[in-house]
């Protein structure tokens, strides 16, 4: 096991989270995939998306699609937190009217997630 994986493995749900929502308000693509393996599972409105390589191209799409300066503006206004799993209800106000993440969070990994949002 590398260091890298030692710290992986140490990272709480609640650490995760954190550096989960920091990567993605940076946009930082690379940095937000050190989050998920290739056995990750996102469950999509689109339907589900599996490894790192598809992933990439998800955050890209959505991150794509987002005016400049606009994740400045997200709203995180509840993140539920029990064990293994977190839930995020969120908003980007003039954007998207509502947002949800259901993460389920092992060995410092997201190992399964679901999203959807609702435009304005």
């Amino acid at each position: 096991m590398t260091s890298t994986d030692t710290l992986s493995t140490q990272r709480s749900t609640e650490e995760v989270v954190r550096h989960h929502l920091a990567s993605l308000l940076d946009g930082n693509i690379d940095r937000i995939l050190t989050d998920y393996d290739d056995c990750t599972t996102v469950f999509t409105p689109d339907g589900p998306v599996q490894g790192l390589a598809p992933l990439r191209q998800l955050f890209q799409n959505f991150l794509d699609q987002l005016p400049p300066g606009s994740l400045e503006k997200l709203e995180v206004s509840r993140q539920d937190i029990r064990g293994d799993s977190a839930y995020l209800l969120w908003r980007i106000p003039g954007l998207f009217a509502l947002g949800t993440d259901t993460l389920v969070i092992r060995d410092g990994k997201i190992r399964l997630q679901s999203f959807a949002i609702a435009a304005n």
